[in-house]
């Protein structure tokens, strides 16, 4: 296997910015919740922990309600509309 170049690189970073942009719009408890689950890769359990809630349930919850809310945000997005339509919006 041929180790990765940037020539191999087929992000669509327009995608990335819009993304982007619309995670800066959320509060700070659903950015958090994201960060926990998705970059992190914490378990809902050490997410509720880290956030400081009691059951795993309660951060299962969040992070739905945040992705739902990023949803929201990228809907609203003109250009993501546009381009991608509801692509990535299931």
């Amino acid at each position: 296997m041929q180790p990765f170049t940037i020539a191999d690189d087929d992000t669509d970073w327009e995608l990335v910015d819009i993304v982007a942009a619309a995670y800066d719009k959320l509060d700070d408890d659903d950015k958090q919740v994201l960060h926990e689950v998705f970059y992190a890769r914490s378990t809902y359990e050490e997410t509720a922990e880290n956030i400081g809630i009691k059951a795993k349930s309660h951060a299962w919850r969040k992070t739905q309600r945040a992705l739902g809310n990023l949803r929201s945000q990228l809907a609203a997005n003109h250009t993501f509309r546009e381009k991608y339509g509801t692509k990535y919006m299931e």
